[in-house]
């Protein structure tokens, strides 16, 4: 899922240049392992270095046992020391390397376009050798029944790794630094190292997350930057419900801080996300959000950025309906795909402001292009309407019909080619049995059923038929009236407007399909 908190501390300054998103993961802190099952899972993190310190321990007792025997015994004694020295002196070393670059502690993880890295914050803060996605065999999802009755199951992301494609000393160096994790798992260690074809599994308990909505990132980063082929179906449908789940968690999460950073409009150069969007420019404001051009320097292109500014100081009620309208936009958008209907990129929260990142249509609304050439060409007016029917015909068509509610020139941007996109969905709503009552659209292209608070697909037909007759005169039609054009305009589109603007929703056109079949019979 992506919504993102980076961490910037100067501790990890000099990776920062690299990061991605630093996923907020294990904190050794009593107010995080209490919460859920964090305190029994993150037993299963950090064990295995103090095994190694008993085992070296062990040892050292035991040969400093066999010194004093030889010893005792006399002569010999002396020859044993001798040879035994320089391996006491090995296995000292080979401690002091193994705890310095062992993963007894994992604080964090960095996810980068290229591969994982964990960071370690004791003793001393490192970031580890980097797990290649190109390396990564398989990921799946799984769930281990807790211990504890009182204690729900968790949840692990199980990451396994081929490392059959490099020499053996640095499968070596793998090995070294990631066997102290507990949740590191051998297949076949020391035939694995003969052979030279090292594979270990590592797993990621999702309960250890600090932040809920990084359990959703990291599962997003993995479908984004992973081979296809290596993700388990069970990673595939926990990804499919990012949206809906994630950024309600992001909101929730951004919630835990009541101060804003930011108290005035982004201004060019600012950058977002961890550094992933560079703001260039103010495109439009309206009542509820301001819409900037941005690049998204990860994927190298112009992207929309679509900025709702949540309250802060108002009560959960307040807050919890400007953040619905905010997600409102983002599932509907999530679950559309047709290219009359502008794209949903990505979304994240920060500062306490919502950000939908959306596909840059380069291009001018419909009222801009009638204030600047005046009223426009009856078989413009055609082609753009017919191009507008299909997209209401893909959106009324849906399982659980889309009603945009909002359709008129202002949301309808005509590209360079010709080519019509339907942007704003923030208030779309789905025709399901508790349709809202809320009046929202713009006066002259609000059919009389909206206004009355029951929106339907006919209100959408409507709404286009004002529409029409706006790209026909040049002035916007008088709400709330069945509207008819000057005699001297074409007759077909005149009638048609007509039949769409009927104030009984029984007197319209059935559907889009039918009117898409008006349009093609006109001239």
């Amino acid at each position: 899922m992506k919504d993102i908190k980076i961490d910037q501390s100067a501790e990890i300054e000099p990776e920062k240049a690299s990061i991605n998103m630093v996923l907020n993961g294990v904190e050794w802190q009593e107010r995080v392992l209490s919460r859920g099952n964090k305190a029994e899972v993150s037993g299963h993190m950090q064990p295995g270095i103090h095994y190694f310190a008993i085992a070296i321990v062990s040892l050292v007792f035991l040969v400093s046992l066999l010194l004093l025997l030889f010893v005792t015994i006399g002569k010999t004694g002396f020859v044993a020391v001798l040879f035994l020295i320089p391996l006491f002196l090995i296995l000292v070393r080979a401690g002091r390397f193994y705890s310095e670059n062992s993963l007894s502690a994992p604080a964090n993880l960095i996810v980068e376009p290229s591969g994982l890295r964990i960071v370690v914050r004791e003793p001393l803060t490192r970031v580890s050798t980097q797990l290649f996605w190109e390396d990564m065999d398989y990921a799946e999802l799984v769930v281990y029944a807790s211990r504890n009755t009182r204690v729900q199951d968790g949840s692990y992301v199980f990451l396994h790794y081929d490392l059959s494609g490099y020499s053996r000393s640095r499968q070596l160096a793998y090995l070294l630094q990631f066997m102290s994790l507990a949740a590191f798992k051998r297949e076949s260690l020391i035939k694995g190292i003969l052979s030279g074809r090292l594979k270990f599994s590592f797993m990621i308990p999702l309960d250890l997350f600090t932040l809920e909505a990084d359990k959703d990132r990291l599962l997003s980063s993995l479908q984004r930057y992973a081979k296809p082929e290596a993700l388990g179906d069970s990673i595939k449908e926990a990804v499919e419900t990012k949206v809906e789940i994630g950024f309600t968690k992001l909101w929730l999460d951004d919630l835990q801080s009541f101060k804003r950073k930011r108290l005035h409009t982004l201004t060019g150069g600012i950058e977002l996300c961890g550094g992933r969007y560079r703001v260039e420019e103010p495109l439009s404001a309206g009542g509820q959000a301001q819409i900037y051009q941005c690049h998204d320097n990860e994927e190298n292109r112009t992207v929309a950025l679509k900025e709702f500014v949540l309250p802060v100081d108002a009560g959960h009620e307040v807050r919890d309906r400007s953040f619905a309208n905010v997600k409102n936009e983002a599932l509907m958008l999530a679950s559309l795909e047709h290219p009359g209907v502008v794209r949903l990129y990505d979304h994240f929260v920060e500062d306490h402001r919502a950000y939908l990142v959306l596909e840059f249509v380069d291009g001018k609304n419909l009222r801009t292009l009638v204030k600047e050439n005046g009223a426009l060409s009856p078989h413009l007016v055609k082609d753009y309407s017919l191009q507008i029917a299909r997209i209401l015909e893909y959106l009324h068509g849906m399982e659980s019909p889309v009603v945009h509610r909002d359709l008129s020139p202002d949301n309808l941007i005509c590209t360079e080619t010709g080519r019509i996109k339907l942007i704003d969905f923030n208030v779309a709503k789905l025709m399901e049995s508790d349709v809202t009552r809320t009046v929202v659209g713009k006066h002259s292209y609000m059919a009389p059923e909206q206004f009355r608070g029951y929106p339907c697909e006919a209100s959408d037909l409507y709404s286009l038929g004002c529409t029409i007759a706006y790209l026909l005169a040049g002035d916007d039609p008088i709400p709330l009236t069945r509207t008819e054009i000057a005699e001297d305009k074409h007759v077909e589109l005149k009638e048609l407007v007509f039949d769409l603007t009927a104030l009984k929703v029984e007197e319209r056109l059935d559907n889009a399909v039918e009117l898409i079949a008006r349009l093609e019979q006109i001239a």
